[in-house]
């Protein structure tokens, strides 16, 4: 087996794990638009939604998906596409930024012992409908990009378990 054919393997497994999250971000996105469910709860889903639809651009298995489907955006879909990625995992879900979060504190002494009192000043606001919408239509774009690349790829390997 030669150095491309070892590469194409590689991306055909990410390829299928990405179908794979790329289909439950679709499904999340359903449920959180059809129910009628409390604030913390919707949270959780909108989290879940941008952790599940990033999972194939983390650089998992030192590998990122290719990035084809990117012609396919529009603007404001390839806006979103980054907005998800690069400021709502990186900065909001993943990992706590303080200038998204707003966090400030305040020390006082009382008693001869400092207290530190913090101030969370914003918590940051996720995903409105039109944002779901569109990360629901980038999903269909890369979902239709993944099948294309699945085609390829298993046409192009020899039979084999690999």
């Amino acid at each position: 087996m030669d150095a491309r054919q070892k590469n194409e393997i590689i991306h055909f497994q990410r390829v299928m794990m990405s179908l794979i999250d790329i289909r439950y971000t679709k499904d999340l996105i359903n449920e959180t638009t059809q129910s009628d469910i409390n604030e913390n709860i919707q949270r959780s889903f909108h989290e879940s939604v941008i952790i599940s639809y990033s999972r194939p651009f983390s650089g998992n298995d030192s590998v990122d998906l290719r990035t084809g489907f990117l012609k396919h955006f529009t603007p404001s879909q390839k806006d979103m596409h980054n907005r998800v990625i690069k400021t709502l995992r990186n900065q909001v879900v993943a990992h706590s930024d303080s200038k998204a979060y707003g966090v400030n504190f305040s020390i006082t002494e009382i008693d001869g012992i400092k207290w530190v009192w913090p101030l969370m000043t914003k918590i940051p606001h996720l995903l409105d409908k039109s944002d779901l919408k569109l990360i629901n239509e980038n999903c269909q774009i890369i979902e239709s990009w993944l099948f294309e690349e699945q085609t390829r790829i298993k046409n192009f390997l020899p039979c084999g378990s690999y």
